[in-house]
């Protein structure tokens, strides 16, 4: 396949040293021979997946609130790049009780902030009016990002004024790569809103592809680029495909495939080598969705058997408050006393003594030792979802 350059390098001044940064050419792709054609059978894979998992959720009328734990889970495998250690089951628990667990409190906000940009970017998308002008929104979900005293000296919702780069510094022989100089940011910025709102021929999760790619290649911001460019992928998907269910978690593809996502960057970087990139992301695809297919129903069996676990336990054991506790667990699986006694409209006795049925069958576990506002998981279920 003839490989056509996608930018070319200018020299800059960065602390005194004169550094290559890399320009990116505007989108839309240069593709010869065809290269879209032969990647049809990957990308009619990838939608037959998506497809599939969206048929999944509404078969088994999956909960919100699960959807919206498949939005954490995004952000946390998107922001663990950035050293961020903070679990899904602290991120819920604090949810509940504003106690951080074994976690960072800073870590654990960074992944709300996640989720709460990412949301605001699709209910945007999903608006009346129609697609928002794309940079007002990367900015908006910068911000959102961002907020928080960690971030207090960034520039927070705009386009870099500075030079960045990734890797060493100052920049030196171990830096991995040099975006453009800020001059370009607003140019090239400019230009992949526009191949956003126009039809470039390209089918839509190559759109995707090609714009997650364009982005981390511009990196407009100075703090935060690797989760916007994640989220913009999410964003960009239900644009494109007008689709609902869970999230895809692609970041968590990326991060078990780290090096052949940086491989595949590189390669278009350098040798112009869009197909590799595009088979790449495509096979991403097709891997998260088929995992959460599998996913979601590992999480019906789970149910399904504990149910039958807790029924099994007996008469003057097991507690009408208990089953209706378990059947909220699904949609609940971390749970307090307070929020168990305000689920079940009951005194803090019953609730007590429903949660000890389900300890006792081995359905719930108490995390941490605390003394007030105690935390409970369905732990099976959550190790599912992990």
């Amino acid at each position: 396949m003839t490989l056509i350059a996608v930018g070319h390098y200018q020299d800059i001044k960065v602390a005194g040293k004169s550094v290559p940064a890399f320009v990116p050419e505007p989108l839309p792709p240069v593709l010869r021979e065809r290269a879209v054609e032969t990647l049809a059978d990957r990308a009619d894979a990838a939608e037959a997946a998506v497809t599939r998992l969206e048929e999944a959720a509404q078969l088994i009328s999956l909960p919100q609130r699960i959807i919206d734990v498949f939005f954490i889970k995004e952000a946390l495998a998107a922001s663990a790049e950035g050293g961020n250690k903070a679990t899904l089951t602290d991120v819920l628990a604090y949810e509940m009780t504003e106690q951080p667990g074994s976690s960072q409190i800073d870590d654990i906000e960074d992944i709300m902030n996640h989720v709460t940009a990412t949301q605001y970017g699709l209910d945007k998308i999903h608006a009346q009016d129609g697609w928002p002008y794309f940079k007002w929104l990367l900015n908006e979900c910068h911000r959102i990002l961002l907020q928080g005293q960690r971030y207090a000296d960034q520039e927070i919702g705009e386009f870099r004024q500075s030079q960045n780069w990734v890797g060493g510094q100052p920049p030196g022989r171990h830096t991995i790569y040099v975006p453009p100089a800020p001059e370009h940011v607003t140019r090239l910025m400019a230009n992949l809103e526009h191949f956003l709102h126009n039809d470039m021929n390209l089918p839509p999760l190559l759109q995707a592809a090609a714009a997650h790619a364009q982005f981390e290649l511009i990196h407009p911001y100075l703090e935060g680029n690797g989760r916007i460019g994640r989220m913009l992928i999410t964003c960009l998907l239900e644009r494109f495909e007008r689709r609902r269910g869970p999230v895809l978690c692609l970041s968590e593809y990326i991060n078990d495939n780290h090096d052949d996502y940086y491989f595949a960057l590189g390669e278009l970087q350098k040798y112009g080598n869009w197909f590799s990139w595009f088979l790449f992301f495509l096979k991403g695809l097709e891997t998260v969705a088929n995992d959460a297919v599998n996913t979601l129903g590992k999480l019906q069996g789970q149910v399904y058997q504990d149910r039958k676990t807790l029924l099994a336990v007996g008469r003057g054991t097991v507690t009408v408050p208990a089953i209706q506790l378990f059947e909220l667990l699904p949609e609940n699986p971390v749970v307090s006393m307070p929020a168990v006694k305000r689920f079940l409209r009951t005194t803090k006795p019953t609730a007590g003594k429903a949660i000890e049925v389900l300890q006792r069958a081995g359905i719930l576990c108490e995390i941490g030792k605390r003394k007030r506002n105690r935390i409970y998981i369905y732990r099976a279920y959550l190790d599912l979802l992990n």
